[in-house]
């Protein structure tokens, strides 16, 4: 079972099958995107329940007080926050496909995404501060990422010849800048600007995973305007559907 349309406050547990990994997710939401790719990638069998996050079901809190989505569920055992949900997707289902063995090798593919973190906080600045001081802050933010990454990218995807973990945690990100572009007329990436970043865009976009996981421009743009409107106490989860 797999289900579109978001649960919310109310809505009855969808029962789980025995052995089935289940993922709890938001259509809309770049976190949970980093999971269902990676799930797409590995070819880990599962099945999706989304989550309206602004009216959460009970149940929903008690499997992740934080109420955030991605969370895993099978049988007994629950698993939430994005890293850790790929770490125990790959180390489970995928032999350490995406996250070296290396103990080495493994702390650089982390510490790069912890440099990444930063992105996040400028790029939601990109649409949501009507301040144009933070939006020229968070801009700063995002370009002094993107650089170092422009910087890190020597090979066709940051795992080499093939995708690796920073690849699939990343991407997310890239696929909404166009989507700010839309809402608030910013552009983080002008084009041109990190040449080598460009050219792994157009590759990322090839992968049937990513191909997997998108969800349509107008169905992402109205949900960001929603989203990031202090008029709108919940944004339409169910927008496209």
């Amino acid at each position: 079972m797999t289900t579109a349309k978001a649960y919310r406050k109310g809505s009855v547990f969808p029962p789980l099958e025995k052995g089935k990994l289940r993922l709890y997710s938001m259509r809309f939401c770049p976190y949970a995107e980093r999971t269902r790719m990676i799930l797409q990638f590995l070819n880990v069998p599962h099945e999706i329940v989304n989550i309206n996050l602004r009216d959460k079901p009970d149940w929903f809190v008690e499997r992740n007080p934080l109420g955030l989505v991605p969370v895993l569920e099978i049988d007994d055992k629950v698993i939430f926050e994005s890293p850790i949900c790929a770490e125990y997707i790959d180390e489970v289902y995928g032999d350490n496909k995406l996250l070296t063995k290396d103990p080495y090798k493994r702390a650089q593919q982390k510490m790069l995404l912890e440099r990444f973190s930063k992105l996040p906080v400028g790029f939601y600045a990109g649409f949501r501060s009507k301040d144009p001081e933070e939006l020229k802050k968070g801009s700063a933010e995002v370009n002094k990422v993107l650089q170092i990454f422009e910087d890190q990218l020597t090979t066709k995807y940051f795992g080499g010849d093939h995708p690796n973990l920073v690849d699939l945690h990343i991407w997310p990100w890239f696929e909404r800048f166009e989507l700010v572009k839309q809402v608030s007329g910013h552009e983080f990436m002008k084009e041109g600007v990190y040449p080598k970043l460009d050219h792994w865009m157009k590759t990322m976009y090839e992968l049937p995973a990513v191909k997997a996981c998108l969800t349509p421009t107008k169905d992402n743009v109205e949900f960001i305007k929603q989203y990031a409107n202090p008029d709108v106490a919940i944004p339409d989860y169910d927008i496209g559907l």
